[in-house]
């Protein structure tokens, strides 16, 4: 089953999602750089092609093999509370509720402790793509036309990057698109560190809080089976993880484990879509539960935790899955709400040659 979702290949492998990040995180790599070298250059590329999804302005987590993760999320302004929404979350004003930026100071933890590159060298890739520029793809190109519809090429917004020709019409699928004065943020950044960054615009304070936010944490470790697996803790998706592989219980290498025992042959005869129907109740079950987590340096997730990752929890999950449709109440939603929209998220893969890899998850919505 696992084995299907891999291509096998001969000495390394970037997954970014985008090919142009992709083969500059390859040539890293090629220049005897490490994975972390590579995901760094092939995230910059990301924040480029993928504007919507992820960026400086943002947070991420590393997982990096063997075994260690970075918890670069951004940080929740002081004045924040726990009720600052009220209930009409979208009347909000959006300067109250701007995380402080995270990802950076990330880059520079990790490269610190595992580049082998000097860190201009990773931004140079990018630093071209934004000046020379490149086609606008499908999905940028959708964040563009939804911001259009609320944002004139007249407005600060839009009128530089996102619009065609002196700020008339709003770029198209397969036009170029440059970011210059990103380029120029990233030639600071290249040459002055992360500092640079937060130099002038922000206060010291925010800075400080900035370094004290970038956690060197450990890795989520649980057991399905005979295997363990570690991901990021709360309040990243390690624990939902565990949940889903729990509830579903797949055949992982020869061994059955009890439950589904979903192997390669469940996605390859005609009980295929049994088995899908199956994966995505998990799923649902699972999301229900991931709203639950929290930053733990304010709450006490260490229950919540043990019981996302029990057995017992997953047990009971699987036995309310039926094999056939139902309500969306049939998830025993805990608020009102439902399942919020959540979109613009990126991740990367790297394995490199001598063993070692790293997997990034990185947005800027929080």
């Amino acid at each position: 089953f696992l084995k299907s979702f891999f291509k096998l290949v001969d000495r390394a492998a970037v997954a970014a999602d985008a090919g142009t990040c992709s083969e500059i995180g390859r040539d890293m790599l090629k220049r005897n750089g490490s994975v972390v070298d590579a995901a760094i250059a092939s995230l910059l590329c990301v924040s480029l092609v993928n504007a919507q999804s992820m960026g400086i302005g943002g947070g991420g987590v590393f997982t990096i093999y063997n075994v260690e993760t970075i918890n670069a999320r951004e940080t929740a302004p002081m004045s924040a509370s726990e009720n600052m929404f009220g209930k009409y979350p979208k009347n909000a004003k959006p300067g109250l509720f701007i995380g402080t930026p995270g990802l950076l100071r990330g880059y520079e933890l990790a490269h610190k402790r595992h580049g082998r590159l000097q860190w201009k060298e990773l931004f140079e890739p990018s630093i071209k793509l934004a000046l020379d520029g490149f086609q606008v793809g499908r999905a940028l190109l959708q964040y563009i036309q939804c911001f259009y519809i609320f944002c004139s090429c007249l407005s600060i917004l839009s009128s530089e990057v996102f619009c065609g020709s002196h700020n008339k019409s709003i770029l198209k699928e397969n036009d170029t698109i440059r970011f210059l004065q990103l380029a120029h943020t990233y030639k600071k950044i290249a040459e002055e560190g992360p500092d640079a960054f937060y130099d002038g615009s922000l206060t010291q304070d925010i800075l400080d809080d900035i370094k004290a936010a970038v956690l060197n944490e450990y890795a989520l470790n649980f057991t399905v089976g005979k295997y363990i697996f570690l991901a990021p803790d709360a309040p990243f998706g390690g624990p939902v993880l565990a949940l889903i592989l729990n509830i579903l219980k797949v055949q992982i290498m020869k061994h059955f484990i009890s439950g589904y025992n979903i192997s390669s042959s469940s996605v390859s005869t005609t009980e295929k879509t049994l088995t899908y129907h199956r994966m995505i109740e998990a799923f649902h079950f699972a999301d229900v539960q991931k709203r639950k987590l929290g930053d733990p340096d304010y709450e006490n997730l260490t229950e919540i935790v043990k019981r996302m990752t029990s057995e017992s929890l997953a047990d009971n999950i699987r036995s309310k899955i039926k094999d056939d449709l139902k309500q969306s109440s049939y998830y025993e939603q805990e608020d009102s709400d439902g399942v919020p929209d959540d979109h613009g998220t990126s991740h990367l893969s790297v394995l490199a040659e001598d063993g070692s890899a790293v997997a990034v998850t990185s947005s800027i919505n929080t």
